[in-house]
């Protein structure tokens, strides 16, 4: 299972897309955090439409798109829990964003600027992302 930090990372970088800012979708991790929609197990089990009505309710209301992005949402959600982004971490840490990358972009919905900006926020060990070097660490 991935770090926390590398999952914030991703659902940041998965919902900051469509002209909606990375600072809009920041301020909404502690909401996120505390409905459990940065839990994977948790978010797995929804269907699309709790999903949507759960994003838009914490403040991810994207209007008539809201249900596309909460789809793309629940396919990264699931393929964390599935553990087939596990790789991620090794990638990041020896530096190979070229793997990182395309390993992202397997998953529905992630394009090649999502997966750019994932790997950036992880690089910038941003307040909300936290420091996934040091995560790494302590879970080997």
């Amino acid at each position: 299972m991935l770090p926390p930090s590398y999952i914030e990372a991703l659902v940041a970088a998965d919902l900051a897309v469509g002209n909606y800012p990375l600072q809009r979708v920041k301020k909404l991790m502690s909401a996120f955090r505390a409905a459990d929609i940065l839990a994977p197990s948790a978010v797995s089990t929804l269907d699309l439409g709790e999903l949507t009505v759960i994003l838009a309710q914490l403040g991810y209301d994207r209007g008539l798109f809201t249900s596309m992005y909460a789809e793309r949402l629940l396919a990264l959600m699931k393929a964390i829990e599935s553990g087939s982004l596990d790789r991620l971490v090794d990638y990041f840490v020896a530096g190979k964003r070229s793997r990182f990358e395309v390993t992202l972009q397997q998953v529905f919905g992630v394009g090649p600027k999502v997966a750019s900006k994932a790997w950036e926020l992880l690089a910038s060990n941003g307040d909300s992302v936290g420091s996934p070097r040091e995560t790494y660490s302590a879970i080997k």
